[in-house]
């Protein structure tokens, strides 16, 4: 049960983080302040940043291997927005897909693997 909430507060995070970050990033495209070229770089910019913030948070509540930790929740993120793609946009995988969620997963192993050296170096 306990993994079960690491997991969930993680996803919570980075899924929250996501949201905050689109909703100011529309309102920046709605004002035409951005062009649409940046807004996509900017969007997988935001988009690896909430994963790497998830995954160390997830790395700074794990006891022990951080790179699986964060390579279960890269997958697993990586299953949530496969699947919303899949059945809301009707998108499967293609070459840069592929390549995406692969930077996802890379972020994610990362990030758990610096929130353990973080947590153990501030005991």
């Amino acid at each position: 049960m306990d993994t079960i909430k690491k997991y969930l507060k993680s996803t919570l995070i980075t899924i929250g983080l996501m949201l905050v970050f689109c909703f100011f990033l529309n309102i920046f495209n709605y004002f035409e302040i951005l062009p649409l070229n940046v807004y996509k770089i900017i969007l997988v910019i935001f988009t690896i940043f909430s994963v790497f913030v998830g995954g160390f948070i997830l790395g700074k509540s794990s006891l022990e291997k951080g790179y699986l930790e964060g390579l279960k929740f890269g997958i697993l993120l990586v299953f949530i927005f496969f699947i919303i793609s899949f059945l809301a946009f009707d998108k499967g995988f293609d070459y840069k897909s592929i390549i995406y969620y692969i930077i996802l997963v890379i972020s994610s192993c990362t990030s758990s693997m610096i929130g353990i050296n973080k947590k153990e170096s501030s005991e």
